[in-house]
């Protein structure tokens, strides 16, 4: 099992976390990990699904538009 060394002061906020939640520190750690790794799946997938966007709309041929060109067009 793998074994982390953490300064004190967030040492002293898991122990307040486990202590609030009633669950034990492996559970508090086990449950950040896993929503960190949810997080760090989720973001690559945006990445992926914005990349894919912006490919599909280059490929697409559509006309850009600068902010000057737009202010122009509206009168801003």
């Amino acid at each position: 099992m793998p074994t982390m060394t953490m300064n004190n002061t967030l040492y002293q906020e898991l122990e307040q976390a486990a202590k609030m939640t009633g669950w034990t520190t492996t559970a508090v750690l086990e449950a950040a990990l896993r929503r960190y790794f949810a997080e760090l799946r989720e973001d690559a997938e945006d990445a992926a699904r914005a990349e894919k966007a912006w490919n599909d709309f280059v490929a697409s041929g559509e006309k850009t538009y600068s902010i000057n060109e737009i202010r122009q067009e509206f009168g801003l």
